[in-house]
């Protein structure tokens, strides 16, 4: 479902859109400059915090730039709260 392969590639392609480097991104965002490129690799993701920035600097949706998993999460844990709510009053 959270893939980090697509997260990696979205990363490196919207940042490459932008004509921006590693480097340019890593400062914008006040990170470490060696974040970015750990990211793009798919050794690590970016902090939850920080998917409003980086959405923001790339000018897409958070959901955009998680490459839908936020939005299949998000359904994920509606679905057995509808479930739930046809039977109790929550």
């Amino acid at each position: 479902m959270f893939s980090m392969e697509n997260i990696d590639r979205k990363i490196s392609g919207l940042r490459k859109g932008k004509n921006m480097t590693q480097m340019e991104l890593a400062d914008k965002m006040s990170i470490s400059f060696q974040a970015v490129p750990n990211w793009e690799r798919g050794n690590s993701m970016p902090d939850i915090a920080k998917l409003p920035e980086l959405a923001q600097i790339f000018e897409v949706t958070i959901d955009e730039l998680s490459c839908g998993a936020i939005l299949k999460i998000k359904q994920l844990i509606e679905k057995p709260i509808a479930f739930l709510s046809s039977y109790y009053f929550i």
